[in-house]
């Protein structure tokens, strides 16, 4: 239990909050910078407009003739897009209405999330998103990144927040961030907040971009094409089907005919088994360890399977003092969510990339390594990422309601392999979109500073 006393004129005369946790959280600081700054104040009703979409009954479907891609704000800092639900084109025109537009900021309007944000990038451009999003659109592209920034930043959730309200379900409104007010900085100060926001926003779409091209160009250079969305569930569903088991596996779903005829193409072409091409004793996951919370510069980002597949990470940070040394992934370690359920939206069996930002982090015990020998940790991202290696990696896993993977059909997983001068063409492409991420998250971070900066006093 926390214990303080606040007098009657530490209430903030803005809002009606009453409760004793308001104002000892911690956040006070940051609020009580932005109500004490003496510069000058918008509100985001004079530079923006604030919407959210109409609450409708959701039908989402597999067909991709017949939907389209549907984020919600869980999806936004995700770092690969794919894989996200498709909602029917039964909606109509409603779907037009809930489209997002690059450079439009996001808010998270209730739940446990509630106040988070993001600015939309440009390859989410009339992405259809969740009505549980609060648009706001500035009047004016000048302004597109610094307003961005701030409402993103801690300082401006923080502004967010305090118009929380609910008991259970928290949530918040669209007029509600219209009244928080942004510290109006000089037009220098703004721009250079601003083109740091936004060049983040590019960068990760570039990125993103980048290594699609890297896998397409796996599967093109052996005369193969990855799956579609939606062509997984085209080819109907498995009951009532003969295979013959072998020492590995008597259970049913390891000899998957849809899963194994994706093999098979593989199989079919250039190829070699996954343990061929990772340095020895290294397909694995990483080590228990205790976890001791610690603050930095003696801790560590912890990462988990959820954590792993986000541009900014808010998990715990850990104390380095009871870390092995093989919680820490090298650059160039694909790393694959390895435990979980087969639901078509959870991160099990999805691969990531530890680039030389996120090598800083420390992994979960339920992630696995892989560690390509020299000159090819581009290629195995590039097609680990793939939709059919997630098809594949589903199919070999063991295990009741957690799953696992079977370690030794793991090992034999066919990989598709090309000559020297595409693996190094799609080196090229991994490398240069992991430097735009890196980069991305540091133009992010330095935005943020800034504002916090300028609040502040250099703090």
């Amino acid at each position: 239990m926390r214990v303080g006393v606040k007098t009657s004129a530490e209430l903030d005369d803005e809002i009606l909050r009453l409760n004793g946790g308001f104002y000892l959280s911690s956040d006070r600081v940051l609020s009580e910078a932005l109500r004490d700054w003496g510069g000058d104040h918008v509100s985001v009703a004079d530079v923006a407009r604030c919407y959210k979409g109409n609450i409708f009954k959701r039908i989402y479907v597999d067909d991709v003739e017949h939907s389209r891609p549907y984020i919600s704000a869980s999806d936004l800092d995700r770092t690969d897009y794919w894989g996200c639900r498709r909602i029917s084109t039964v909606h109509g025109a409603l779907l037009n209405e809930l489209e997002l537009r690059s450079g439009t900021t996001v808010i998270t309007r209730s739940g446990v999330n509630l106040g988070w944000g993001a600015l939309v990038r440009p390859d989410l451009d009339r992405v259809v998103g969740s009505d549980d999003l609060i648009r706001v659109v500035p009047n004016g592209e000048e302004d597109v990144g610094f307003i961005g920034a701030f409402l993103c930043s801690p300082v401006g959730r923080v502004a967010i927040r305090k118009y929380t309200y609910a008991t259970s379900i928290k949530h918040i409104e669209p007029e509600h961030v219209a009244l928080v007010k942004i510290p109006w900085f000089t037009e220098a100060e703004r721009g250079r907040i601003g083109a740091n926001f936004w060049r983040a926003a590019q960068n990760r779409s570039e990125s993103y971009g980048l290594i699609q091209e890297a896998t397409t160009l796996v599967f093109d250079s052996v005369g193969l094409s990855d799956l579609d969305e939606g062509e997984w569930h085209g080819l109907g569903r498995e009951v009532g089907f003969v295979a013959q088991p072998n020492v590995h596996s008597l259970r049913g779903w390891n000899y998957s005919v849809r899963a194994t005829a994706l093999g098979d193409r593989i199989r079919g072409v250039g190829h070699s088994a996954l343990e061929d091409l990772v340095v020895p004793g290294t397909l694995k996951k990483g080590p228990s360890f205790t976890r001791i919370d610690a603050v930095p510069p003696h801790s560590a980002q912890l990462i988990g399977q959820r954590q792993l597949f986000r541009y900014l990470p808010e998990g715990r940070q850990v104390s380095r003092t009871y870390l092995p040394a093989r919680a820490f992934c090298k650059p160039g370690t694909v790393a694959i969510a390895s435990v979980g359920t087969f639901g078509e939206s959870e991160v099990f069996c999805r691969a990531q990339l530890v680039t030389e930002r996120t090598a800083k982090w420390a992994y979960s015990n339920h992630v696995l390594r892989v560690v390509g020998k020299k000159g090819l940790s581009g290629w195995l991202y590039a097609f680990l990422r793939s939709r059919t290696a997630f098809r594949l990696l589903r199919s070999i896993a063991t295990g009741s309601k957690q799953q696992d993977l079977h370690s030794e059909m793991l090992a034999k997983l066919p990989v598709p392999i090309a000559d020297a001068k595409t693996t190094k063409a799609v080196q090229e492409l991994v490398d240069k979109a992991s430097r735009l991420r890196d980069e991305a998250s540091r133009l992010e971070a330095e935005a943020f500073r800034e504002v916090r900066a300028l609040l502040i006093g250099g703090e």
